[in-house]
């Protein structure tokens, strides 16, 4: 298994904040990586996060569900795209 990497990049579009962009294979923990590192970094300021999932099946469904109940209560600003 693939383990989650985490690059920081800077956003011109936004001013003086930064972006993380995490990679890995499937299943290899970049969500809850990328939570707890969200978490740490925000210093109580806003939390966005961007869901790209698809629901292609069962497996897919029963992933994105658990991954809303771990965001759940949280503090994230959730876009599913």
């Amino acid at each position: 298994m693939q383990k989650a990497v985490w690059k920081p990049i800077t956003a011109s579009a936004i001013k003086g904040e930064k972006m993380i962009l995490i990679t890995g294979g499937s299943a290899s923990g970049k969500s809850s990586y990328a939570e707890k590192e969200a978490v740490r970094l925000s210093e109580g300021g806003p939390l966005y996060y961007v869901a790209a999932m698809k629901p292609y099946g069962p497996k897919a469904q029963a992933r994105i569900s658990r991954h809303r109940r771990q965001r759940d209560g949280r503090g994230f600003i959730s876009c599913e795209a």
